[in-house]
Parts: structure tokens; sequence; C-alpha cells
């Protein structure tokens, strides 16, 4: 579970499970704030945390959210 504060007030906060170097991308509990993306700040902060710590790849699981699109990989194949 990771947590994003400004200052004292909390903004949003992740709860995921890992297997081995896969991260599956759980709960994102987010603070609505104006004209903030709360949500984008604390994936893009968790992201750089997540691969030095050995994640490679990301589970958003099934359905076609927005989000998803926004975040993944382009495949190779």
């Amino acid at each position: 579970m990771s947590t994003i504060y400004c200052g004292d007030n909390w903004l949003a906060s992740h709860f995921g499970l890992r297997y081995g170097n896969v991260l599956t991308f759980g709960f994102l509990f987010i603070m609505l704030i104006s004209d903030a993306s709360a949500g984008a700040y604390t994936f893009i902060q968790n992201y750089r945390a997540w691969l030095s710590a050995g994640i490679r790849e990301f589970d958003f699981g099934v359905g076609l959210a927005s989000y998803k699109k926004k975040y993944a990989v382009p495949s190779t194949l």
C-alpha cells in the first residue's frame, strides 16, 4: 500500500498485490481536488518506486477503462 500526502493532507492511496515482478493494480482511493489529478500523480510517483523495487509488469485487470489505455505500453507482437 502506498499513500501520497501534500503536507499533512491526504491525497490518494493505492493498494495492489505483487507477485515476483508483476504488480496487480488494485484499488486507488483519491481525494477529489479541483483542477488536480491526484490519481495520475500517485501513479507516476509510485511508478518510479515500483521500478526501483523490480516491478516490470503492471496488471490493470479486465475492462476498457480509459486509464488503462493511457498507461499501456504498445504491444510489440
